[in-house]
């Protein structure tokens, strides 16, 4: 089992990356993810379907205005930033989609 300390000292990236590379290198941790899956659906917590939830900005083709002009009501485009991967901000003016999709399981 591994273990550190969540309290004192913060951990350095290559100490957290090193941690992050033993956890996926044995299978205790999906093995754990699995047999709390099981348990949930015993107790009818969730019930076998697949979900998926993601979003994408989605880029408004007018002229952008600044952002004191613009009223917000839902349907007019307005400005949105989030951060990538690499925590650069990515900013556009258009609209953010958000997609939520459930499959059936079939067994």
């Amino acid at each position: 089992m591994l273990w550190f300390y969540v309290l004192g000292q913060i951990l350095s990236e290559s100490t957290f990356s090193r941690f992050l590379e033993r956890l996926t290198q044995n299978q205790e941790l999906e093995s754990l993810f699995y047999s709390l899956v099981l348990k949930a659906k015993e107790l009818n917590i969730i019930d076998g379907d697949y979900s998926s939830i993601d979003s994408t900005k989605l880029d408004a083709f007018e002229t952008a205005k600044p952002k004191k002009h613009i009223i917000d009501y839902g349907t007019n485009p307005n400005w949105g930033m989030k951060r990538d991967t690499n925590c650069n901000n990515i900013r556009w003016f258009g609209w953010k989609l958000h997609i939520f999709v459930k499959l059936k399981m079939i067994v």
